[in-house]
């Protein structure tokens, strides 16, 4: 009898101090803010990133934030970390998505998956580090495609269980390169795209027109300066028109262009582009460019200007500006997330003068880069550019960006 007794005292014993421990630690909790235990499932209500077609780019499943798409988008989606947004829109629209609302996106799968393909064989045919695309819906001013390479595949490599008993994504490392949105971030000198903006802009002021014809040798002094022309042309060929200065890409025409052009009309036209300022994307963050003020640029300013030196865009602002002269001299804000104000429409041009320049980028593609460029059976029509790299405060002489900025079907 006596042995029971003192045995049952011992079992109350224990789990009277088994209660009063966990009553000093859940007191130690609430008083010292101790890391308390998060159920895995707390993602659960975290909304959906899809598209309008209805594609799902990012949703949660299991208490696990997962990409079904994997590398589609995936600079743009971003990623997660263990319970909220690190990069990219998970960021960008963690009050929205951590509130169980969908952020639903304007890219069409398609358009992004081909964009992704060929920018991905391009780059490596080429040797390059990284590139971007952007395609715009012209009258809508909607992001159809948003594409980077390297790719980049949001889901992480692996999950673990901290001792808290909580799950996280764990990355074995992540490339900043591949994991960057250079399509809205980087700021390159766009080169000579920018002509084709620039003669628009003396065209719609009548500053210049198709009958004129300006000497070209190969290079010019300007001031104490010198500039070049790098594209061969045949020989004799000295004198050339609108459609010669775009067609050879002559930084000496375009110097001719500018020789009596207000570098006030031209800085005027280049922030209805929308260079020098950030694109409205809602709470997606976008690069804004560098347009120095026209007072600064001096004599040499204003003609690098005018053939894309000196001034700095991203890919969605090269897309956009371009998109001007698609929609007939509209600026229409780019749209990513749909549902969000509209900013109505801005008349940068008038139509018959961007009917006049759609001539002269199908003139390019078709008599300069038909091999590169022409699709068989469609109109289209577009401009190259090399833009030189600044290092250490002066131009490489061998890193550069190249780009492309076009429009298709030209004629809708």
């Amino acid at each position: 009898m006596d042995v029971k007794l003192r045995s049952r005292s011992k079992v109350l014993l224990f789990v009277s101090l088994m209660f009063f421990i966990g009553m000093v630690y859940s007191y130690a909790q609430i008083e010292m803010k101790m890391p308390q235990p998060k159920n895995p499932a707390h993602l659960l209500l975290r909304g959906r990133i899809l598209t309008e077609s209805g594609m799902v780019l990012a949703e949660t499943v299991g208490g696990k934030r997962v990409y079904p798409q994997k590398t589609l988008a995936g600079q743009l989606l971003g990623h997660m970390g263990r319970d909220a947004g690190l990069e990219g829109l998970e960021l960008s629209y963690e009050a929205t998505l951590s509130a169980g609302k969908d952020v639903v996106l304007s890219l069409d799968p398609t358009f992004q998956t081909v964009a992704e393909s060929i920018l991905g064989q391009k780059v490596v045919e080429q040797d390059a580090e990284h590139g971007s695309i952007v395609a715009l819906d012209v009258e809508t001013g909607k992001i159809l495609a948003v594409a980077n390479y390297p790719a980049f595949d949001p889901n992480p490599d692996r999950w673990e269980t901290n001792s808290y008993q909580e799950i996280r994504p764990v990355w074995n490392s992540i490339d900043p390169v591949a994991s960057r949105n250079h399509a809205f971030l980087d700021e390159y000198e766009p080169g000579s795209v920018i002509k084709a903006l620039t003669v628009a802009a003396l065209i719609n002021d009548g500053s210049t027109d198709f009958n004129r014809w300006y000497p070209c040798p190969m290079k010019r002094k300007i001031g104490r300066d010198t500039i070049h022309d790098a594209v061969a042309r045949p020989n004799g060929v000295n004198n050339l028109d609108l459609y010669g200065i775009l067609r050879y890409s002559s930084n000496v025409g375009m110097s001719h262009l500018v020789d009596n052009y207000p570098p006030q009309r031209l800085y005027s036209y280049f922030s209805s582009y929308g260079f020098g300022t950030r694109p409205d994307l809602g709470n997606v963050f976008a690069a804004k460019g560098k347009l120095k003020d026209w007072q600064s640029w001096g004599l040499i300013g204003r003609v690098n200007n005018s053939f894309g030196q000196g001034l700095s865009t991203s890919t969605l602002q090269v897309a956009t500006g371009y998109n001007i002269i698609a929609s007939g001299g509209k600026y229409i804000a780019p749209r990513l997330i749909a549902g969000e104000p509209i900013m109505p429409p801005l008349q940068v041009l008038r139509p018959e003068t961007t009917d006049k320049v759609k001539k002269i980028l199908a003139y390019i593609v078709e008599e300069g880069i038909p091999k590169q460029a022409s699709i068989a059976g469609y109109s289209l029509g577009g401009k190259t550019g090399t833009g030189q790299v600044v290092i250490d405060g002066k131009y490489s002489e061998d890193i550069y960006s190249s780009v492309f900025a076009g429009i298709f079907p030209l004629d809708h």
